[in-house]
């Protein structure tokens, strides 16, 4: 007879999962055998890889590498493609098509100065976005690093102060050490 859990999910709300057996290896790393025949985590989550499989007993482990090579890859390879897509669409800071069907995105509004490197005394130039740099998309650190040094020339972000936003007059780039 299989055993009832209660498994909160994201949103605060209870699952009810159906588990027939479980097992734990010393590090603490569970597998569970749901009702429907999947090998997974509590919530009902498949297995990723079949190595996970690696903490059953050897008899069990040969019934479960049996599921995992009818169904159970196909099954993790689309469960965990669904996450990988919805975490994409998330993290669409990094996503160039993204930001191009934005009219300004903040990392996009982001001003960075720019001082030729070993040239001792050089001037620091005014600040710019990243398209009047010549880049030809967003670098992946453009509004993430704070100075960033590589192609003769160091980046330092520009950061107006409350008096000078109030001023209307152009702030320094940040100091250097």
């Amino acid at each position: 007879m299989p055993q009832k859990l209660y498994v909160k999910q994201p949103d605060g709300t209870s699952k009810a999962v159906y588990v027939h057996r479980s097992w734990q290896d010393i590090s603490g790393k569970q597998i569970f055998l749901h009702h429907d025949g999947t090998y997974g985590d509590k919530s009902g989550n498949p297995i990723r890889n079949l190595s996970d499989l690696n903490i059953l007993p050897a008899a069990h482990r040969k019934v479960a590498e049996s599921w995992w090579s009818r169904i159970g890859r196909k099954k993790a390879e689309d469960h965990y493609q669904t996450i990988a897509e919805k975490e994409a669409a998330i993290a669409g800071d990094f996503q160039e098509q993204l930001a191009a069907e934005e009219v300004n995105t903040a990392l996009d509004s982001v001003l960075y100065a720019r001082k030729p490197q070993g040239k001792k005394g050089a001037a620091i130039g005014s600040p710019k976005s990243w398209l009047e740099y010549g880049f030809g998309k967003r670098p992946d650190w453009w509004g993430q690093a704070n100075e960033i040094t590589f192609n003769d020339f160091t980046y330092v972000i520009f950061k107006e102060t409350p008096t000078q936003e109030k001023d209307n007059a152009p702030a320094p780039p940040a100091e250097t050490n």
